[in-house]
């Protein structure tokens, strides 16, 4: 998210047309995503630390871009380019509804459609419920995967072309903090944590209901510190609540309970006359 926006406003700066500046930011986000899966589908590196340590690499080279600073849109040698930048993140229709809110709203549209109605979606599903099971079955893991990867690189850049133009400039610390917000507001959503369930319409909801939990700590005059322990709780909470209902239903990871009980008690094998 930090590398986009350094990128997409540095560009502009430069004078660079907008919507090839927006067009090489996307593709940036699309190329962060491979190098997610390749570390992970092609090397073997556990998904969590594969991305932590590339989120890294990425913050790094949004600050080496430059150097730590800043870069302000109020730079960018077109006027009209500034303004038309600017409507992106910050412009309003006249009833008052943002323009970021409509592009979400697409955006979102065409993910549920995507998971709902097509192969790749059934096959995202599929691997996410069991890795195993997917491939017996046919289905190309690890470019299904990647693809889920690359989708997820996509939206960080966009999401970080909208916070810049919103602000009007580019941080090269934007998005701090907010990997554990998004775990926060999927889980609230009904995403299972362990994979294969879930849709966009309650992501959204779980989102919103993150916004307003922050929100109405702002109102009260609770403080950034005490925040981050509050949102903490909450994924800490809801993931609990999540294991809790999901070991009721009995749904919770039954192959690796089922692998365990065999190792412990191996069964001999009878051979019938």
């Amino acid at each position: 998210m930090a590398l986009s926006g350094i990128i997409v406003v540095s560009l502009l700066v430069q004078g660079w047309p907008m919507w090839v500046c927006i067009i090489l930011c996307l593709a940036m986000g699309v190329l962060t995503g491979i190098m997610n899966g390749f570390f992970i589908e092609i090397l073997g590196v556990i998904p969590m630390i594969a991305t932590l340590g590339t989120q890294w690499v990425y913050r790094g080279m949004a600050n080496a871009l430059v150097n730590g600073a800043p870069v302000y849109t109020v730079d960018i040698p077109s006027e009209a380019v500034q303004k038309a930048f600017y409507q992106l993140g910050g412009g309003r229709f006249p009833g008052g509804l943002p323009y970021s809110v409509i592009i979400m709203g697409v955006y979102a549209i065409i993910l549920g459609i995507l998971l709902a109605k097509t192969r790749i979606g059934r096959q995202i599903y599929a691997c996410g419920s069991n890795i195993e099971a997917a491939k017996l079955s046919g289905i190309n893991a690890v470019g299904t995967r990647m693809f889920a990867y690359c989708v997820s690189g996509f939206s960080a850049a966009i999401c970080g072309i909208l916070v810049a133009s919103r602000m009007s400039s580019a941080q090269p610390m934007a998005g701090n903090g907010y990997e554990m917000e998004a775990i926060a507001a999927a889980v609230l959503g009904g995403i299972a944590i362990n994979g294969g369930e879930g849709n966009i319409l309650n992501t959204i909801i779980g989102a919103l209901m993150m916004g307003m939990i922050r929100n109405g700590l702002n109102l009260i005059g609770v403080n950034s510190y005490w925040q981050q322990v509050i949102i903490g709780m909450v994924l800490v909470i809801a993931v609990a609540n999540q294991m809790r209902r999901q070991r009721r239903s009995g749904s919770i990871a039954p192959s690796l309970l089922r692998q365990l009980f065999n190792r412990v008690f191996p069964q001999k094998t009878k051979i019938g006359c």
